[in-house]
């Protein structure tokens, strides 16, 4: 079916736009499938409880990078398995996220950098922008099916290669991820500081 001129699977097009893929289409507008609640649209500070409802998800008074964002980096279990290419040996998009690197040195290679992915180079975005979650790629890379450029985050286990290797658990399951975001999201929003 042709939307504003470009063809769109049918079970995509949503009042008139092209959803994009895996994202329902929700009181007559596209919704992020992350965002999706039943049949409402959470917004990016809410979280889904009980499947069907909204709910405000207001931020602790402070956030700490090194206590409350840096674990989920690590390869652990129930955590975003973030260094199986963001390590210090292989450091794809020229990224390193081993907390053994050090929550200062982290902070520094993600606050105020510009992004090194290929299909992210030249864009208005940073890795994170403090106070900015509209600007911050983290962010946008963890919340969105489609973000702006480059993949979203973690990758869905069909593109991680050997998935099957990494014990106990490949990708985080919905209690982990709304946990995830919501610690990068606060940190975000109180500036990102070093802390």
């Amino acid at each position: 079916q042709c939307v504003n001129g470009a063809c769109c699977p049918t079970s995509q097009v949503c009042n008139g736009a092209c959803c994009a893929p895996g994202d329902p289409c929700l009181s007559g507008a596209c919704c992020p499938a992350a965002q999706a609640c039943g049949s409402n649209c959470c917004s990016s500070t809410q979280t889904c409880q009980s499947g069907t409802t909204c709910v405000s998800d207001s931020c602790p008074p402070s956030v700490s990078f090194q206590n409350d964002v840096v674990s989920w980096f690590s390869n652990s279990a129930g955590k975003a398995q973030c260094m199986r290419c963001h390590n210090p040996i292989d450091q794809k998009a020229t990224l390193d996220l081993d907390p053994a690197s050090g929550s200062s040195t982290i902070h520094g290679n993600l606050v105020g950098a510009d992004p090194q992915g290929a299909a992210c180079l030249g864009q208005p975005f940073k890795r994170v922008a403090g106070g900015d979650l509209d600007t911050s790629l983290l962010y946008l890379k963890i919340t969105e099916v489609t973000p702006p450029c480059g993949n979203p985050m973690p990758p869905p286990d069909q593109v991680q290669p050997n998935c099957a290797v990494f014990e106990p658990l490949c990708i985080l399951s919905d209690a982990d991820k709304a946990t995830m975001r919501k610690a990068i999201r606060c940190w975000i929003e109180q500036g990102a500081l070093d802390n």
